[in-house]
């Protein structure tokens, strides 16, 4: 299959009114580089560089999907050595890399990936990848906890959520503990009408910063927006929220949950969020 390469660069694959499928040993490449930094080189001491950020990978389509064996990376880039002198004529060596990109999926239909998708970094204090993935009909998003955590492997710090109805959870088909658990380095954000939990379903959720949102732009809240909230029952699964900060933005639905528990070490705020047709 092909590759795309665009170090550093912004990718976007949109497939109007198709799919967007990446076959085996498919590649596209957007991780970071680095380039020679002529202005700060000394030439008795070697190349000098700078180091270029992972760039952006966006795919659009009604089903997306990414064969085994596919890649998408969005890394940053490997560490280099630079070589300076101080103020005392003395030399000194800097090392440098940088961080990573983002990558956004959004969907109509169905989303099948095997693919790596990849956000590595060199160093733990630079940031790592962002990813997104969004569900553009009025169907529920549904998370698998397996793929979720090669993502967190795979150094996506910053994760985003995005359903027009609803986001309800499955768990991973390697244990059978009915525990669903999704950890983020930096950030997650779920934007969705409701948050769905079945029956005996445990699900924890844990990030620095938690946003739990329902919002899109040019809707409202009434039952013939993107924005309703389906009915709501009550069952057995528990919710548990754990960050520093966490958000709540708008009506969030609860539907499925006997108990939910938010944690926040630092603040819990919430804020409104006007609907309106005119908006």
């Amino acid at each position: 299959a092909g590759r795309l390469d665009a170090p550093g660069g912004k990718v976007s694959i949109t497939a109007s009114n198709g799919d967007v499928l990446l076959t085996s040993n498919a590649s596209v490449n957007a991780a970071g580089t680095t380039l020679i930094d002529w202005e700060n080189t000394i030439a008795e001491l070697g190349l000098n560089y700078s180091a270029i950020d992972g760039g952006s990978v966006s795919l659009s389509g009604n089903n997306i999907i990414l064969e085994k064996g596919s890649v998408i990376d969005v890394s940053g880039s490997d560490k280099v050595t630079n070589k300076i002198l101080n103020r005392r004529g003395k030399i000194d060596s800097t090392s440098l890399a940088s961080a990573a990109g983002s990558v956004a999926i959004n969907y109509a239909t169905t989303f099948t990936s095997k693919a790596q998708l990849l956000a590595k970094v060199a160093s733990s204090w630079l940031s790592g990848g962002s990813l997104s993935l969004a569900k553009t009909s009025l169907t529920t998003l549904s998370l698998q906890e397996e793929q979720i955590a090669r993502w967190v492997a795979n150094g996506f710090t910053d994760l985003s959520f995005s359903s027009l109805r609803a986001i309800d959870y499955i768990e991973s088909a390697t244990d059978s503990n009915n525990r669903f658990g999704l950890a983020a380095a930096s950030s997650l954000s779920l934007n969705a009408s409701a948050l769905i939990g079945t029956a005996d379903q445990d699900i924890w959720l844990r990030a620095p910063w938690i946003r739990l949102t329902n919002m899109v732009e040019n809707t409202d809240g009434d039952t013939n927006s993107a924005r309703a909230i389906a009915s709501l029952s009550s069952d057995t699964a528990n919710l548990h929220l754990a960050g520093e900060f966490i958000d709540l933005q708008g009506n969030i639905g609860l539907s499925g949950f006997d108990k939910t528990t938010l944690q926040s070490d630092q603040a819990l705020r919430l804020y409104d969020y006007y609907y309106s047709v005119n908006k």
